[in-house]
């Protein structure tokens, strides 16, 4: 065989090799990407449903206390809570 011909043949192999690892690195960045993102929305949402929770909490506990509630109207009396 002729040197030229094993020189075409090894660095085709090289490119194939390169074009192979170029698309295999593409697909796991994207696998990447799409896993973190996903990762990153689920925790958004369940911090958002426990944000959600502590303003409920909050309203709850600012109308069992009307006296400390910034919002209440100034002439409403204390109330009593009977555990009843």
């Amino acid at each position: 065989m002729d040197l030229d011909i094993i020189g075409v043949v090894i660095q085709g192999g090289a490119v194939g090799l390169l074009l192979t690892f170029g698309f295999l690195g593409y697909k796991i960045a994207m696998k990447l990407i799409n896993v973190g993102q996903s990762l990153i929305t689920n925790h958004l949402g369940e911090l958002t449903d426990e944000v959600r929770g502590v303003r409920e909490e909050l309203a709850r506990l600012s109308e069992r206390l009307p006296g400390r509630n910034p919002w209440a109207p100034r002439d409403t009396p204390p109330t009593v809570h009977d555990p009843e």
